[in-house]
């Protein structure tokens, strides 16, 4: 945990009939609109920058959570694979505030 960030890709063993399953259950949603990416980067990175205590926790959190999301797919356990995603998803939001556009 200290910086620079690195990013180091790895290739997870997965069972075929696992892949199988996950891919089958993959969707993926276009809503037509665009989102405000680089207003809401620029305030991520000024709150990285700025150490913010939130920013900092939460990237902590996205690592052990990708950490677990990892193990889960190896295991071949969906719903935990799921629960991961999930989590993601709230602490993308943390990251972001806004990114979640109305109706």
């Amino acid at each position: 945990n200290s910086l620079p960030l690195r990013v180091v890709p790895e290739v997870l063993p997965m069972d075929d009939a696992f892949a199988a399953e996950f891919t089958a259950r993959l969707v993926l949603i276009f809503t037509g609109r665009p989102r405000l990416a680089k207003h809401l980067l620029q305030n991520v990175i000024r709150q990285w920058f700025g150490r913010a205590p939130e920013i900092c926790d939460t990237v902590r959190g996205l690592v052990q959570n990708a950490e677990v999301a990892a193990g889960a797919l190896k295991a071949g356990d969906l719903a935990a694979v799921g629960a991961c995603l999930s989590k993601y998803w709230a602490q993308k939001k943390v990251m972001a505030p806004g990114c979640e556009r109305s109706e």
